[in-house]
């Protein structure tokens, strides 16, 4: 299936993306630059193909949804210049084969619950990683 992108829109918002849970056979989601997105929806956790989500440059995400735990098909997740995100949901920490860039996102106040479970030690690389 062809990756559905919205890109360099201001006007996206989390009521425009209600639907998205009913597009179950979409593989790559790019929401590059929407700077009015300030939540997704709850439905993303129905995209059970996905496996790549690319939300870079969302500066007004604040949050991700618990949702995303249940797909298990992520394999890549870009949270680069999420200016606003703070924490990460613990259900992320589920996806054991997905890969997450946070790069520039210096505003996480708290890492993932399987960053946290791995001590002292993966925390404090997880904040290095993320002010690097």
């Amino acid at each position: 299936m062809v990756p559905w992108i919205i890109s360099r829109s201001s006007r996206v918002n989390v009521n425009d993306l209600e639907a998205l849970g009913d597009l179950e056979d979409l593989e790559e989601l790019v929401l590059w630059r929407c700077s009015d997105l300030a939540a997704l929806p709850e439905s993303l956790g129905r995209l059970g193909n996905l496996r790549a989500l690319d939300l870079s440059e969302c500066s007004r995400l604040s949050a991700l949804p618990a949702s995303i735990g249940s797909l298990r098909a992520l394999e890549s997740l870009q949270l680069i210049f999420c200016s606003s995100l703070t924490t990460l949901p613990r259900e992320l920490g589920e996806l054991k084969a997905c890969e997450v860039e946070c790069v520039g996102t210096v505003n996480l106040v708290e890492p993932p619950r399987a960053v946290a479970e791995e001590g002292i030690a993966a925390i404090a690389r997880y904040f290095d990683e993320r002010r690097a």
